[in-house]
Parts: C-alpha cells; sequence; structure tokens
C-alpha cells in the first residue's frame, strides 16, 4: 500500500496506457478512454411520504465498455470475437500535490474490464487523421483499483458485488 490518500490534492490524470489479457503489450487505443457508469437495478417502494427508489446490491443493468482506437491494428482483432470473453486493464498514473510539502507526487490506478465483443465501428479513412474506430464491450466484470487498494468490483457472473474491498453480497449467497 502506498501514502494515504484522503488528504492529497488529485491535479490531473498524468498518463494511461491500456493492455489486452495479461499481457504487457500497449493497445493502439486513442488518447481517451471513459469509463462506464455501474448503475443498480432498482425497484421502486411506496413510503408513507411518497415513493422512492431502493437500489438492489448485487443487481445492474447492463454495463458497456467503449474502446475508442486510433486505427484498426492486427492486435485488436482478438477485441472482435463475440464468443471469447476479452481482459483489458488500463494502468493510469494520477499526479497529485501533497498538502503538507507542497510536492508533486504520483498514485497508480487500474481499472480491469472483461466481457465479449458486442459491436465494432470501423471509423472513417482520411490522410493525415486518426480513424476513429470503436470497439463496444458487452462487460461482465469490472475491477477499479486506487493506490493498490480495491475501490469496487463487480462480477455479473458469479454474483460478486464488492465495494471497498468489502462483498456486500456475501450474505446473501449464504442466505440462499
Amino acid at each position: 500500500m502506498g501514502k494515504d490518500l484522503r488528504d492529497v490534492v488529485p491535479d490531473t490524470l498524468n498518463d494511461f496506457n491500456l493492455y489486452i489479457g495479461n499481457s504487457r503489450t500497449v493497445a493502439a487505443v486513442s488518447k481517451e478512454v471513459h469509463i462506464p457508469a455501474l448503475v443498480r437495478k432498482t425497484v421502486s417502494t411506496d413510503g408513507n411520504g411518497g415513493t422512492y427508489d431502493t437500489p438492489i446490491p448485487g443487481k445492474y443493468e447492463a454495463i458497456e465498455q467503449e474502446i475508442p482506437l486510433k486505427a484498426i491494428h492486427e492486435d485488436m482483432t482478438e477485441l472482435m470475437d463475440p464468443i471469447k470473453s476479452v481482459k483489458l486493464t488500463l494502468r493510469g498514473a494520477v499526479q497529485y500535490t501533497d498538502p503538507e510539502t507542497g510536492d508533486t507526487d504520483f498514485y497508480g490506478i487500474v481499472y480491469v474490464v472483461r466481457g465479449k465483443c458486442k459491436s465494432t465501428e470501423g471509423g472513417s479513412l482520411k490522410p493525415g487523421e486518426t480513424m476513429g474506430t470503436k470497439i463496444t464491450l458487452s462487460v461482465n466484470y469490472v475491477l477499479l483499483k486506487v493506490n493498490d487498494k480495491e475501490i469496487r468490483e463487480v462480477d455479473l457472473i458469479n454474483g460478486v458485488d464488492k465495494v471497498n474491498g468489502k462483498d456486500i453480497m456475501e450474505k446473501v449467497r449464504k442466505l440462499c
């Protein structure tokens, strides 16, 4: 574990790389990847004062991960197979200012996603420009780590829903 980051001031994502599978091979990703929202399913409940939505732990709306690419590359073709699940790992360095010293330092973020190809978009062909190719995965697993600490883990296949390392579905699995 690194420094306690509760009091630091994050400045920017200094840089990141995207890896396919367990390799250190850098994917030909564009300069920006959006991390999708994890939206829990809800049930509407009528209370004495009105209706409210109650989130259902472990149950999520469909999760999609869009991977924007600079251009089609041979290594990217393994992302397009709708039969085989693919694992992508994004590793980034967040730059922060230490409030005690004023020094600049860095901490790591790791975002892991696993899923199958849902769609591909070829992009466009224009000399001197990136192609704007996109691959969209239907996601069944997400892991987010900050400074080596597991912040979120969602495994839709195995019914795991962890927040800050605590599996909030453990009791449900024991009861069922």
